[in-house]
Protein backbone atom coordinates (compact mmCIF):
# COMPACT_ATOMS: atom_id res chain seq x y z
CA UNK A 1 0.00 0.00 0.00
CA UNK A 2 1.79 3.58 -1.03
CA UNK A 3 2.82 5.00 1.87
CA UNK A 4 3.59 2.18 3.97
CA UNK A 5 0.50 0.10 6.33
CA UNK A 6 -1.72 1.34 8.28
CA UNK A 7 -1.31 0.19 12.25
CA UNK A 8 -4.57 -2.13 13.41
CA UNK A 9 -6.48 -0.19 15.81
CA UNK A 10 -6.50 -1.82 19.10
CA UNK A 11 -9.46 -3.38 19.92
CA UNK A 12 -11.04 -2.15 22.97
CA UNK A 13 -13.78 -3.87 25.61
CA UNK A 14 -15.89 -2.12 28.29
CA UNK A 15 -17.21 -3.74 31.06
CA UNK A 16 -20.78 -2.34 32.48
CA UNK A 17 -21.49 -0.16 29.28
CA UNK A 18 -24.63 1.20 31.70
CA UNK A 19 -22.55 2.97 34.64
CA UNK A 20 -21.55 5.82 34.75
CA UNK A 21 -17.80 5.31 34.47
CA UNK A 22 -18.61 2.54 31.25
CA UNK A 23 -20.88 5.34 29.32
CA UNK A 24 -17.74 7.32 29.84
CA UNK A 25 -15.36 5.57 28.63
CA UNK A 26 -17.51 4.32 25.70
CA UNK A 27 -18.95 8.44 24.76
CA UNK A 28 -14.97 8.72 24.31
CA UNK A 29 -14.12 5.97 22.26
CA UNK A 30 -17.23 6.54 20.08
CA UNK A 31 -17.18 9.92 19.81
CA UNK A 32 -16.15 11.84 16.61
CA UNK A 33 -15.11 15.14 18.98
CA UNK A 34 -12.20 13.41 21.17
CA UNK A 35 -10.49 11.97 18.44
CA UNK A 36 -7.18 12.69 19.79
CA UNK A 37 -8.16 10.79 23.47
CA UNK A 38 -9.20 7.59 20.94
CA UNK A 39 -6.43 7.67 18.16
CA UNK A 40 -5.27 4.24 18.03
CA UNK A 41 -8.08 2.59 19.97
CA UNK A 42 -11.68 1.15 19.01
CA UNK A 43 -14.37 -0.04 20.93
CA UNK A 44 -15.36 -3.74 19.49
CA UNK A 45 -17.15 -5.30 22.47
CA UNK A 46 -19.14 -4.62 25.53
CA UNK A 47 -19.88 -6.60 28.79
CA UNK A 48 -23.29 -6.44 30.37
CA UNK A 49 -24.95 -9.24 33.25
CA UNK A 50 -28.04 -8.52 30.85
CA UNK A 51 -26.14 -9.00 27.65
CA UNK A 52 -28.06 -5.67 26.60
CA UNK A 53 -27.38 -1.70 26.18
CA UNK A 54 -29.21 0.70 24.75
CA UNK A 55 -26.81 3.16 24.14
CA UNK A 56 -24.20 1.46 21.88
CA UNK A 57 -24.66 1.15 18.39
CA UNK A 58 -24.86 -1.95 16.81
CA UNK A 59 -21.30 -2.10 15.45
CA UNK A 60 -20.27 -3.22 18.79
CA UNK A 61 -20.96 -6.59 20.54
CA UNK A 62 -22.94 -6.98 24.19
CA UNK A 63 -22.73 -10.06 25.84
CA UNK A 64 -22.94 -11.36 28.83
CA UNK A 65 -20.75 -14.21 28.31
CA UNK A 66 -16.99 -12.84 29.80
CA UNK A 67 -14.97 -15.60 28.27
CA UNK A 68 -16.18 -14.62 25.11
CA UNK A 69 -16.28 -10.99 25.77
CA UNK A 70 -12.63 -11.19 26.50
CA UNK A 71 -11.41 -13.17 23.76
CA UNK A 72 -13.32 -10.98 21.51
CA UNK A 73 -10.90 -7.72 22.29
CA UNK A 74 -7.35 -6.67 22.80
CA UNK A 75 -8.03 -5.03 26.05
CA UNK A 76 -10.35 -5.06 28.54
CA UNK A 77 -11.26 -1.75 30.64
CA UNK A 78 -13.47 -2.19 33.91
CA UNK A 79 -14.73 0.27 36.43
CA UNK A 80 -16.98 -2.09 38.23
CA UNK A 81 -17.07 -3.35 41.41
CA UNK A 82 -14.36 -5.67 43.66
CA UNK A 83 -16.02 -8.61 43.04
CA UNK A 84 -16.67 -8.07 39.58
CA UNK A 85 -13.10 -7.01 38.98
CA UNK A 86 -11.44 -10.44 40.48
CA UNK A 87 -13.63 -12.42 37.95
CA UNK A 88 -13.01 -10.24 35.28
CA UNK A 89 -9.09 -10.29 35.84
CA UNK A 90 -8.89 -13.82 35.84
CA UNK A 91 -10.88 -14.46 32.28
CA UNK A 92 -7.91 -12.27 31.47
CA UNK A 93 -5.47 -14.26 32.69
CA UNK A 94 -7.09 -17.14 31.07
CA UNK A 95 -7.44 -15.18 27.49
CA UNK A 96 -3.73 -14.06 28.07
CA UNK A 97 -5.12 -10.01 27.79
CA UNK A 98 -4.31 -6.98 29.51
CA UNK A 99 -6.48 -5.45 32.05
CA UNK A 100 -7.55 -1.45 32.89
CA UNK A 101 -9.21 -1.40 35.90
CA UNK A 102 -10.41 2.20 37.80
CA UNK A 103 -12.52 -0.10 40.45
CA UNK A 104 -12.45 1.50 43.80
CA UNK A 105 -13.62 -0.30 47.51
CA UNK A 106 -11.05 -2.77 47.05
CA UNK A 107 -9.69 -4.44 50.33
CA UNK A 108 -6.24 -5.18 50.99
CA UNK A 109 -7.27 -9.29 50.45
CA UNK A 110 -8.51 -8.49 46.97
CA UNK A 111 -6.29 -5.99 45.93
CA UNK A 112 -3.57 -8.62 46.46
CA UNK A 113 -5.18 -11.23 44.59
CA UNK A 114 -5.68 -8.28 41.66
CA UNK A 115 -1.97 -7.81 42.03
CA UNK A 116 -1.49 -12.11 41.65
CA UNK A 117 -2.91 -12.22 38.54
CA UNK A 118 -1.02 -9.27 37.56
CA UNK A 119 1.71 -11.73 37.58
CA UNK A 120 0.64 -13.55 34.45
CA UNK A 121 -1.09 -10.36 32.18
CA UNK A 122 -0.49 -6.47 32.88
CA UNK A 123 -3.07 -4.88 35.18
CA UNK A 124 -3.37 -1.46 35.55
CA UNK A 125 -5.54 -0.36 38.49
CA UNK A 126 -5.67 3.19 39.91
CA UNK A 127 -8.31 4.31 41.93
CA UNK A 128 -8.93 7.13 40.25
CA UNK A 129 -7.96 7.12 36.46
CA UNK A 130 -7.39 11.25 36.74
CA UNK A 131 -4.27 12.62 35.25
CA UNK A 132 -4.96 15.48 37.58
CA UNK A 133 -4.67 13.47 40.76
CA UNK A 134 -1.99 11.67 39.77
CA UNK A 135 0.14 15.12 39.50
CA UNK A 136 -1.88 16.09 43.00
CA UNK A 137 -0.35 13.35 44.78
CA UNK A 138 3.17 13.83 43.60
CA UNK A 139 2.89 17.83 44.49
CA UNK A 140 1.49 16.47 48.16
CA UNK A 141 4.48 14.43 48.47
CA UNK A 142 6.74 17.43 47.74
CA UNK A 143 5.19 19.49 49.93
CA UNK A 144 4.50 16.85 53.03
CA UNK A 145 7.80 15.87 53.47
CA UNK A 146 9.53 19.06 53.92
CA UNK A 147 6.42 20.31 56.25
CA UNK A 148 8.09 20.25 59.81
CA UNK A 149 6.20 19.48 62.76
CA UNK A 150 2.72 20.86 64.56
CA UNK A 151 0.79 20.77 61.09
CA UNK A 152 -2.40 19.99 61.17
CA UNK A 153 -3.83 17.68 58.00
CA UNK A 154 -7.44 17.95 56.41
CA UNK A 155 -8.82 16.17 53.69
CA UNK A 156 -12.12 16.95 52.34
CA UNK A 157 -13.55 14.76 49.26
CA UNK A 158 -16.89 15.03 47.74
CA UNK A 159 -19.00 12.80 45.67
CA UNK A 160 -21.79 11.76 44.68
CA UNK A 161 -24.92 10.22 46.42
CA UNK A 162 -24.79 7.48 44.72
CA UNK A 163 -20.96 6.62 45.79
CA UNK A 164 -20.58 3.38 47.92
CA UNK A 165 -17.21 3.15 49.67
CA UNK A 166 -16.33 6.45 52.09
CA UNK A 167 -14.07 7.96 52.48
CA UNK A 168 -12.83 8.08 48.81
CA UNK A 169 -10.29 5.57 47.61
CA UNK A 170 -8.25 8.48 45.90
CA UNK A 171 -8.24 10.61 49.63
CA UNK A 172 -7.73 7.79 51.25
CA UNK A 173 -4.05 7.61 48.80
CA UNK A 174 -3.49 11.28 49.51
CA UNK A 175 -3.76 10.66 53.05
CA UNK A 176 -1.33 7.79 52.39
CA UNK A 177 1.12 9.96 50.79
CA UNK A 178 0.82 12.78 54.00
CA UNK A 179 1.59 9.64 56.35
CA UNK A 180 4.76 8.14 54.28
CA UNK A 181 6.10 11.57 54.31
CA UNK A 182 6.06 12.10 57.85
CA UNK A 183 6.78 8.35 58.70
CA UNK A 184 3.43 7.38 59.99
CA UNK A 185 1.32 4.44 59.17
CA UNK A 186 -2.14 5.79 58.06
CA UNK A 187 -3.84 3.34 59.55
CA UNK A 188 -2.91 4.13 62.97
CA UNK A 189 -3.34 8.21 62.70
CA UNK A 190 -6.37 8.65 60.30
CA UNK A 191 -9.73 9.83 61.95
CA UNK A 192 -12.47 10.22 59.65
CA UNK A 193 -15.60 12.37 60.20
CA UNK A 194 -15.81 15.63 61.67
CA UNK A 195 -12.15 16.16 64.61
CA UNK A 196 -13.54 19.42 66.65
CA UNK A 197 -11.11 20.04 68.97
CA UNK A 198 -7.76 18.90 68.82
CA UNK A 199 -5.61 18.28 71.74
CA UNK A 200 -2.07 16.95 72.32
CA UNK A 201 -2.92 13.19 71.29
CA UNK A 202 -4.56 14.40 68.18
CA UNK A 203 -1.93 16.73 66.91
CA UNK A 204 -0.49 14.09 64.30
CA UNK A 205 -3.99 12.85 63.10
CA UNK A 206 -4.96 13.01 59.59
CA UNK A 207 -8.24 13.93 59.02
CA UNK A 208 -10.28 12.58 56.37
CA UNK A 209 -14.05 14.26 55.93
CA UNK A 210 -16.67 12.33 52.99
CA UNK A 211 -19.89 13.91 51.77
CA UNK A 212 -22.10 12.65 49.13
CA UNK A 213 -24.39 14.87 47.87
CA UNK A 214 -26.29 15.30 44.49
CA UNK A 215 -24.42 14.25 41.33
CA UNK A 216 -21.15 15.95 42.31
CA UNK A 217 -18.08 13.84 40.16
CA UNK A 218 -15.42 14.28 42.55
CA UNK A 219 -13.53 16.96 44.48
CA UNK A 220 -10.93 16.67 46.79
CA UNK A 221 -9.09 19.14 48.95
CA UNK A 222 -6.19 18.63 51.57
CA UNK A 223 -5.33 21.43 53.66
CA UNK A 224 -1.92 21.61 55.79
CA UNK A 225 -2.43 24.19 58.26
CA UNK A 226 0.18 25.30 60.79
CA UNK A 227 -0.29 28.03 63.50
CA UNK A 228 1.22 30.59 61.03
CA UNK A 229 0.24 29.59 57.97
CA UNK A 230 -1.83 27.56 55.28
CA UNK A 231 -0.96 25.22 52.38
CA UNK A 232 -3.98 23.66 50.26
CA UNK A 233 -3.61 21.62 47.57
CA UNK A 234 -6.78 20.11 45.44
CA UNK A 235 -8.64 18.79 42.57
CA UNK A 236 -11.87 18.92 40.88
CA UNK A 237 -13.10 16.68 38.21
CA UNK A 238 -15.69 18.39 36.28
CA UNK A 239 -16.81 15.78 33.35
CA UNK A 240 -16.30 12.02 33.97
CA UNK A 241 -14.39 12.47 30.84
CA UNK A 242 -11.53 13.31 33.09
CA UNK A 243 -11.24 9.58 34.33
CA UNK A 244 -12.00 7.85 31.15
CA UNK A 245 -9.55 9.78 29.30
CA UNK A 246 -7.21 8.69 31.89
CA UNK A 247 -8.25 5.08 31.68
CA UNK A 248 -7.86 5.41 27.20
CA UNK A 249 -4.48 6.64 27.55
CA UNK A 250 -3.49 3.91 29.99
CA UNK A 251 -4.88 1.34 27.87
CA UNK A 252 -2.87 2.36 25.11
CA UNK A 253 0.46 2.01 26.83
CA UNK A 254 -0.44 -1.03 28.90
CA UNK A 255 -0.44 -3.22 25.19
CA UNK A 256 3.12 -2.47 25.29
CA UNK A 257 4.18 -3.59 28.36
CA UNK A 258 5.07 -6.77 30.03
CA UNK A 259 3.32 -8.62 32.98
CA UNK A 260 2.96 -6.31 35.98
CA UNK A 261 0.59 -4.46 38.08
CA UNK A 262 1.18 -0.80 36.94
CA UNK A 263 -0.30 2.55 37.65
CA UNK A 264 -0.74 6.23 37.05
CA UNK A 265 3.13 6.86 38.83
CA UNK A 266 3.95 4.23 36.51
CA UNK A 267 2.24 5.95 32.78
CA UNK A 268 3.63 9.06 34.03
CA UNK A 269 7.10 8.09 35.00
CA UNK A 270 6.78 9.91 38.19
CA UNK A 271 8.54 9.16 41.39
CA UNK A 272 7.59 10.01 44.67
Amino acid sequence: MPGGSVAKPIKVGVIGPSGRMGKAVCGLLLDGAHAGERAGLELVAAWSRSGQSAELPPKVTVTDDLEAFIQAVDIAIDFSRPETLLDIAKACVAAGKPLVSGTTGCSDEQLGALAGYAREVPVFHAANMSVGIALLRHALAEVASRLGEGVDVEIVESHHRHKVDAPSGTALALGEVVATARGQQLDEVIATGGTGSRDDSSKDRIAIHSIRAGEIVGEHDVRLVSAAEEIRLGHGARDRGAFAGGALRAARWLVEQPAGLYGLDDLLQLKE
